[in-house]
């Protein structure tokens, strides 16, 4: 099933003007995260929306913006090691404003009552 993205930002090897694109789920091995620089937000405020990493974080080419939302799936099986990574790579990423929910693949995680301390 195709996954519609609707975003300043988005994954997957498509860029975008106007309207959705539509990108397969089985691209999940090659990500890479595309925007039309001549598309430009009405209020000045840039948010970047990537999901779907499964510990391909450092894979992404992750947009300028304002506001970065990771809408989930950072983790390949909730493994510590790569939620421990994510953190480290969202450190240094320029953003204001970062926004992490908590996919399936963390919800269930050993260490999802010690998030703050990862």
């Amino acid at each position: 099933a195709p996954l519609a993205l609707h975003s300043m930002g988005l994954l997957g090897s498509k860029a975008f003007s106007q309207g959705p694109a539509t990108l397969p789920l089985s691209d999940a091995g090659s990500h890479s995260v595309v925007t039309d620089s001549s598309v430009r937000p009405k209020w000045g405020l840039r948010i970047v929306c990537i999901s779907d990493t499964h510990g391909n974080h450092r894979d992404v080419t992750v947009p300028e913006g304002d506001i970065l939302i990771h809408a989930g799936d950072f983790t390949a099986y909730g493994k510590e090691a790569h939620a421990k990574d994510f953190n480290d790579w969202l450190g240094e990423l320029p953003h204001r404003i970062k926004l992490v929910v908590v996919g399936n693949h963390e919800n269930n995680a050993e260490w999802i009552g010690r998030v703050e301390d990862i």
